[in-house]
């Protein structure tokens, strides 16, 4: 199981199963058998001390703490849960906490909806994919893709260090350690209920875990439900249960469990077809290591600085090309559309050139000595035995950036050299050799002359090196500075935080000894505690028996509360019906009444002579007024004046008949329908 097909030595946190050893300890294992109820009979133990989960022995299966926590998982294991890793072909172990947590939290909610849950309906949702080493499910994609659960993004840290072991007779069949390299395309199902997968995406919930009773009443587990928990299901409502009784068969759940193997049954071994699952895919390969170049490629390229794409069938090519780039062990980098940098420790010889590598006054490649000021740079060519000014061997590459060659400086005078600046007479005076220097120049061959030229630039090229490097030994010696000044300022702060603790410490342990004191005291009040507490359960019957009293006493009262609400209501019914009906009835009555009418004819009548004196005057003059007022009978000439009060007396008179309706308002409705004014 070594061969996992990924790139040996990978660091990333996906691809370090190798890596991490578990750190689980006896009692963290004690309490997770306790917690998630672990059989014994599996044999629950920790892994030795050197072994990863990738070195698995194949009788046993690796649990990660984290997969039950917070995946869910229960030991026996759920009968869909081994039928969905047998249909994918994934080993138990190789499933992240997350993968886990999909197929569970899956059952549960076709468990939920009362409908089949079925390995297709799961295969129309998820798809299989790789997670480094590991293996989880994901949402498939596609027009006939579906999602029941929302997406969430996992966060856990540390869960790889916890894990423990179990036989691996805990699942009947055997399981295949699937490669990470193998093919994991899934064609999508058709023998699925299209109504039960539409069922399931109408509503998209959030993946969460769910309480633990929800495992129970889903037939999951017979485990983790606290005795509220159990009687509050739908199942024992109303039923009242005694201590010892036991619990009838027809409301035990049924378990969707798979039972383990006996222990001295083997488990069968892999088919063909399923052991083709612990080897790698060509295909899948092939396409890993073509990526693989095309992520290299675009390395390369961001080191050379390059922008455009790079081919990725030149990249063995090219890594060749700068292998093969050497000059006497030091490697030689040629970067495109820049001039070629060549780097030789100081002391080295470039390449040996034998004495056949001088040429003679007919040879047509002519290298002149620093001396010799006749030549003209233009023909400053030099080509030994393939050997450029750069430094490279003639190997076809020495020239591919079509850089021009290292400037060699003449330091011979020319015709056209004017020296009659202070500038020129410098520049001179510094490059011009001395007698002695002259001499020894001129015993020098041309193979020494162009040797100790690049030894004397190699040595410019390692000075400007060892100077940056100089430069940047000063900047991170000035960062370190700066950061020893802000760390002696922590530590000043830090001392004087801590100056303070001696005082705190002294107080803790005062603190402690009045602790201890108070122990001692407690513990030598525990047996009246005791006696408190058997006295207390005494007078509890008591009161227990004064609570059964009271019980029935509410019972009584409670009836007397339900006849003083069905009397209330009727009185209710009562005052609606006195709303409804009596006040309409009093008002009819009150406006047919004579001694109503009476009071209402005066105003009126004034109301009508006002109205005929006021049409007197419409086109007649005041002696014609006059005529007409004094031919008219009964004309009350000062009531046209009082008509106003008159009429405002109807608001605030008192009737007889309202006034007889408040006196005997406590006379029954049907007697009070009976008033008449």
């Amino acid at each position: 199981r070594d061969d996992s097909g990924v790139v040996a030595g990978c660091g990333s946190g996906k691809f370090d199963m190798h890596v991490y050893i578990s750190e689980m300890t006896s009692e963290e294992l004690e309490d997770a058998i306790r917690e998630y109820g672990i059989p014994l009979d599996l044999h629950p133990q920790l892994p030795p001390p050197d072994l990863t989960m990738d070195k698995l022995p194949s009788e046993f299966i690796g649990i990660y703490v984290e997969k039950m926590e917070q995946g869910d998982l229960r030991i026996p294991f759920s009968t869909f849960f081994l039928a969905v890793i047998r249909r994918f072909g994934v080993h138990v172990s190789q499933l992240i906490s997350i993968g886990v947590h999909w197929v569970i939290m899956f059952e549960i909610r076709c468990r939920s909806l009362a409908f089949n849950v079925t390995v297709s309906l799961f295969r129309v949702f998820y798809k299989l994919c790789k997670q480094g080493y590991w293996f989880s499910f994901e949402n498939k994609v596609g027009d006939r893709a579906r999602n029941c659960f929302k997406e969430i993004t996992s966060s856990l840290r540390g869960w790889k260090k916890k894990f423990f072991l179990i036989d691996g007779r805990a699942i009947p069949k055997a399981m295949p350690w699937r490669h990470a390299d193998s093919d994991l395309r899934d064609d999508f199902p058709t023998n699925y209920r299209e109504r039960d997968a539409a069922r399931l995406s109408d509503v998209t919930v959030p993946l969460c875990p769910p309480p633990r009773h929800l495992l129970y009443m889903c037939e999951l587990t017979t485990l983790f439900i606290t005795m509220d928990d159990f009687l509050s299901l739908p199942e024992w409502t109303g039923v009242v249960v005694s201590r010892g009784d036991p619990i009838t068969e027809e409301q035990r759940p049924k378990k969707r469990v798979i039972k383990p193997l006996e222990v001295e049954v083997p488990i069968p071994r892999l088919y063909p077809r399923r052991k083709n699952l612990e080897k790698s895919d060509p295909k899948v390969v092939a396409a890993r290591e073509k990526s693989e170049l095309k992520i290299l490629a675009k390395a390369q390229a961001k080191r050379e600085g390059g922008t455009a794409a790079v081919d990725t069938t030149n990249v063995v090519e090219k890594v060749d090309v700068a292998i093969a780039n050497v000059v006497d062990g030091a490697p030689v980098f040629i970067e495109p559309q820049r001039r070629v940098s060549v780097t030789v420790r100081a002391g080295k010889k470039i390449n040996d050139l034998s004495i056949e590598t001088r040429l003679g006054p007919s040879s047509d490649h002519v290298v002149h000595s620093p001396l010799d000021g006749n030549a003209r740079r233009g023909e400053d060519t030099m080509n030994l035995s393939g050997v450029h000014p750069s430094g490279l061997t003639d190997d076809g590459d020495s020239g591919a950036d079509g850089s021009e060659f290292r400037f060699v400086p003449d330091w011979g005078l020319r015709d056209d050299l004017r020296i009659c600046t202070y500038r020129a007479c410098k520049e001179l005076i510094t490059h011009l050799a001395t007698p002695a220097e002259g001499e020894f120049l001129q015993s020098l061959s041309n193979v020494d002359v162009v040797r100790q030229a690049y030894e004397s630039l190699d040595l410019c090229n390692q000075n400007e090196v060892d100077h940056g490097e100089l430069d940047r030994a000063r900047n991170e010696l000035l960062n370190v500075s700066h950061a020893n000044v802000d760390l002696s300022k922590e530590f000043s702060l830090l001392s004087n935080t801590h100056s303070s603790c001696t005082d705190r410490e002294r107080a803790l342990l005062n603190q402690l000894k009045e602790l201890k004191t108070e122990k001692e005291i407690w513990r030598c009040t525990a047996s009246e505690q005791v006696e408190k507490v058997k006295s207390l359960e005494a007078s509890s019957d008591a009161q227990g028996k004064s609570l059964t009293v009271a019980e029935e006493r509410v019972w009584f009262l409670e009836g007397e509360n339900i006849r003083f609400a069905a009397g209330v209501a009727k009185e209710e019914m009562v005052r609606q019906r006195l709303v409804r009906e009596f006040i309409h009835d009093v008002v009819r009555k009150l406006h047919m009444s004579v001694e109503y009418r009476q009071s209402v004819a005066v105003p009126i009548s004034f109301c009508f002579t006002v109205e005929w004196s006021s049409g007197l005057s419409l086109g007649r003059t005041p002696n014609q007024i006059e005529g007409l007022i004094s031919q008219s009978d009964n004309l009350d000439i000062e009531g046209l004046k009082t008509w106003k009060a008159k009429h405002r007396e109807i608001f605030t008179k008192s009737y007889p008949f309202i006034q007889k309706v408040s006196d005997f308002y406590r006379l029954p409705f049907d007697s009070l329908m009976k008033l008449i004014p």
